[in-house]
C-alpha cells in the first residue's frame, strides 16, 4: 500500500512540473491579459462555475472556461460561449494560464489544472450547503488531511482565498470544517440556482418524472441495494419514470442492464441543474441538492434507509435531517406510498433572486475582480 501511494505522489509531482514548465514557456496572448478562469469537476460545463462564468461574460468581463478534451454539450445556449472554451491541455490552455491571475471553481483548484501561477485569487465557489459533516469536522476527511499535516504541506483549504457560502445559515459549518475566519468567507446565494423557478409541467403520456440523485457513501447501505430497492418498487408504476443520476465517485456501480423500462440513466446530464425543473419531485438523502430543488416548490423526498450508518460514518451530520421539512422514507416502500403527497415545506423560504450580480460586487468590494478588467 505505501508503494502504491509514493507511486501516486510520484506522478501526480510530475504532472505538476510539467505543468509548470508548459505555462513558464508558453507564449504571450494578449487575449487572455486580465482574463478570469473558471471550470468545473472533472472541466465538466456545470454547477455554480457554468452559471457565473455565463452571467461575467454577459457583463463584459473577459473570461474564459476550462473544459475536458472530447466534451460534448447537450444545450444550445451552451454552444454560444464556444469562443471562451479552453480545450484542457493545450497550447491555448496553457497560454491563458501564464497571464491568468483569477481563477474561479467549485470542488477544489484541480478543477482548474495541475499547476496555477503564484500571485493569482483562486476562489472555490462550491458545490452546494453541506447537510452531511466534511473536512475537520468529518473522521473520514481527516484521513486525507492528515496526509497533508504529516508532510507539512499546505491542504487545499489553505490554497483557497475565498470560498462561496449560500447563505448565513450554513456560515459556521464552513468555518468550522474547513478552519476559515470570517474574512474568506462569501455569503450569497448560488449561482446555479438563478435559472430556477417554479414552471408548469407539461407531459404529452402524462406520466410523472422523478429524479433520484443521492450523495456518495462509502459504507452503510450500499448505493447498489438503494437503487435496487427503488427499482422493485417503481416497476409497478406505469405512469411514473424514475430517473437515476449517481454521484461521480459511484458512476459505473450498477450493473449492466439495470436500466430498463421506465429506470432512466441520468449520469448522462453534463449539469443536472439545468434539468431540474423538467422533474415532478426530487428523491434523495443527505445531499444540499434538496435545498435546490426547494426553489421549485415541488415535492422533495429524503430517501434514507442507512441514516444511522451514514450519520456514524461522517461523524454526525450538521442538521437533524428529521427535522427538515421534507418526506422522509426509510424503505423504497414507504418513500413509494408517499409520492402522490402535496409539498410539505414553504416554498417561499427556500426562494431566491438572482444571486450573480451580488456575488459580482461582493467581489469587487474583496479587490478580486474589478469595471477596468472588463473587454
Amino acid at each position: 500500500m505505501r508503494m502504491v501511494n509514493l507511486r501516486s505522489y510520484i506522478i501526480k509531482a510530475l504532472c505538476i512540473f510539467v505543468s509548470w514548465a508548459k505555462i513558464l514557456f508558453a507564449a504571450r496572448d494578449k487575449r487572455f491579459k486580465n482574463s478570469i478562469i473558471f471550470s468545473s469537476y472533472n472541466q465538466g460545463y456545470k454547477d455554480n462555475a457554468k452559471y457565473f462564468f455565463e452571467y461575467m461574460v454577459g457583463e463584459g468581463y473577459n473570461a474564459f472556461y476550462v473544459v475536458a478534451d472530447g466534451l460534448k454539450f447537450t444545450s444550445p445556449v451552451d454552444s454560444k460561449f464556444s469562443d471562451r472554451f479552453l480545450t484542457y491541455g493545450t497550447k491555448e490552455y496553457y497560454k491563458a494560464l501564464k497571464q491568468c491571475r483569477r481563477f474561479f471553481f467549485t470542488h477544489s483548484e484541480r478543477d482548474i489544472g495541475w499547476y496555477i501561477p503564484k500571485r493569482s485569487s483562486l476562489v472555490n465557489l462550491w458545490h452546494g450547503s453541506p447537510i452531511k459533516k466534511m473536512g475537520y469536522d468529518s473522521p473520514q476527511d481527516l484521513k486525507w488531511l492528515s496526509k497533508y499535516h504529516a508532510f507539512k504541506l499546505k491542504t487545499p483549504y489553505d490554497r483557497w482565498d475565498y470560498i462561496l457560502v449560500a447563505s448565513d445559515y450554513f456560515k459556521d459549518f464552513f468555518k468550522s470544517s474547513l478552519r476559515y475566519g470570517e474574512d474568506k468567507i462569501i455569503v450569497n446565494g448560488l449561482p446555479r440556482n438563478s435559472a430556477l423557478a417554479q414552471q408548469g409541467l407539461e407531459r404529452a403520456d402524462g406520466r410523472k418524472k422523478y429524479l433520484y440523485a443521492p450523495t456518495y457513501r462509502s459504507e452503510g447501505v450500499s448505493i447498489e441495494r438503494a437503487c435496487e430497492d427503488l427499482k422493485a418498487e417503481f416497476r409497478g408504476l406505469k405512469d411514473s419514470v424514475l430517473y437515476i443520476r449517481l454521484h461521480p465517485f459511484d458512476f459505473g456501480k450498477l450493473p449492466d442492464g439495470f436500466f430498463e423500462g421506465n429506470i432512466i440513466n441520468a449520469n448522462s446530464f453534463e449539469d443536472v441543474y439545468s434539468a431540474l425543473q423538467d422533474f415532478d419531485a426530487l428523491i434523495t438523502d443527505y445531499s444540499s441538492i434538496a435545498f435546490d430543488y426547494a426553489i421549485t416548490g415541488r415535492p422533495i423526498h429524503l430517501y434514507c434507509p442507512d441514516l444511522e450508518s451514514y450519520t456514524s460514518e461522517r461523524g454526525g451530520l450538521y442538521i437533524d435531517i428529521e427535522n427538515l421539512p421534507f418526506y422522509l422514507s426509510r424503505s423504497a416502500k414507504e418513500l413509494v406510498s408517499k409520492l402522490g403527497m402535496p409539498p410539505s415545506y414553504d416554498p417561499s423560504i427556500y426562494s431566491a433572486p438572482p444571486s450573480c450580480s451580488r456575488l459580482e460586487s461582493l467581489l469587487i468590494s474583496k479587490g478580486v475582480i474589478s469595471e477596468d478588467i472588463k473587454n
